[in-house]
């Protein structure tokens, strides 16, 4: 046998025991904000391009590892504008992909958003990770139905009530769903159509609900008073370590008698004010209280 013989059966057995190590390992043991950090990269439309920090918005490193808290099947996020809502879902969905590939839906409130999304959010957050893009079949995908190794990832409109209810579905996310329609009087609503999808996986399926909440009656608000326990993030003053939740009644400005500040010259001078100790915080002390806050229970139903 020649050398050369020797050496291509040599490489051909080490190739196939790297291939075979590689699709016998076990996925990684991280949480979906470990995940994000180690694998999660933001493209320049974001204000913060590059790798994921957690430290950016600490409040949501809670929010992301609930998906892998075993007895929570149901996440709702309600939440102020531009706090990461969104991003989060999508750290979900990268987590999905590369740890635990499942048949998958992102609701939105129309197709058109969905596409819009789909081709100015999604895809391009998908490339720009590494981790995603070796698993995504970007090339056998279309706007509203991206595959991935071992997976779908289903985008849908809340308008559609056929597409809702056609799927089998592990994993469902309705992303600002308060900007969905609600039921009428031939369908259910959107929202519950789309969870009759995931009866399949009735005991390992997860659910995430994010919005800015625009009437009670509406879905975030309904979902936030219906669920068997609220959580609240309460971060400590600088002045008193006291911990405590951030109202809008606690922010005072400067009196402007005349009128002769401007919208943005006012909110210069806005302080909060302790409603613990009473004592004075500026928004640059702000970024280091998120960090050191925490989530905590406000409420409990008697059976949770």
């Amino acid at each position: 046998m020649s050398n050369e013989t020797i050496r291509s059966r040599q490489k051909t057995n080490n190739l196939f025991r790297r291939v075979l190590r590689k699709t016998l390992a076990r996925p990684e043991q991280l949480t979906v904000s470990q995940w994000a950090e180690k694998y999660r990269v933001l493209d320049e439309a974001s204000a913060l391009p590059g790798k994921w920090s957690n430290d950016v918005t600490p409040y949501l490193k809670e929010i992301m590892d609930s998906f892998n808290d075993p007895y929570i099947d149901e996440i709702n996020f309600c939440k102020p504008t531009q706090v990461g809502g969104t991003e989060a879902l999508i750290n979900m969905v990268g987590y999905i992909v590369t740890q635990n590939p499942s048949p998958t839906m992102i609701v939105y409130s129309n197709d058109n958003l969905a596409k819009d999304i789909s081709n100015d959010k999604l895809k391009p957050a998908f490339r720009k990770s590494p981790a995603i893009r070796e698993r995504f079949f970007e090339g056998n995908s279309k706007e509203l139905n991206l595959k991935f190794k071992g997976m779908n990832l289903y985008l849908r409109s809340a308008g559609s009530p056929g597409q809702l209810a056609s799927k089998a579905i592990k994993y469902l996310l309705f992303d600002e769903i308060d900007k969905m329609g609600g039921a009428s009087k031939k369908e259910a609503s959107p929202y519950n159509l789309a969870k009759e999808r995931t009866k399949t996986f009735r005991h390992a399926r997860k659910i995430y609900t994010c919005s800015t909440p625009t009437l009670k009656s509406n879905y975030v608000w309904r979902l936030h008073e219906a669920a068997e326990e609220q959580r609240h993030y309460f971060v400590p003053c600088p002045h008193c370590g006291e911990f405590i939740e951030l109202k809008w009644a606690q922010v005072i400005f400067a009196e402007d008698k005349e009128k002769k500040m401007t919208i943005s010259q006012r909110a210069s001078t806005a302080i909060y004010v302790c409603q613990a100790c009473g004592c004075g915080i500026e928004d640059k002390q702000k970024p280091n209280m998120l960090k050191k806050g925490e989530w905590r229970a406000v409420k409990k139903s008697s059976t949770g």
